[in-house]
């Protein structure tokens, strides 16, 4: 979490003016890379990642570490 999760989570910011309070905080995250199908290409199984989506609109595409 994040200040803006914190702040979120209070009501604060763009949540105070949600008429719903919202169960999922932020818009980061961070893991690591599954199994790819078969015949897939990328980073192989377990690499780090990180990204950020943005909702509504389209978030940049995650990068590896």
């Amino acid at each position: 979490m994040n200040q803006v999760d914190w702040k979120t989570r209070r009501g604060e910011g763009a949540a105070a003016m949600s008429s719903a309070p919202s169960d999922h905080l932020g818009w980061d995250f961070a893991g690591d890379r599954g199994a790819l199908a078969k015949g897939s290409r990328g980073s192989p199984k377990g690499t780090p990642v990180y990204g950020m989506v943005n909702i509504p609109g389209r978030g940049p595409p995650s990068q590896s570490t």
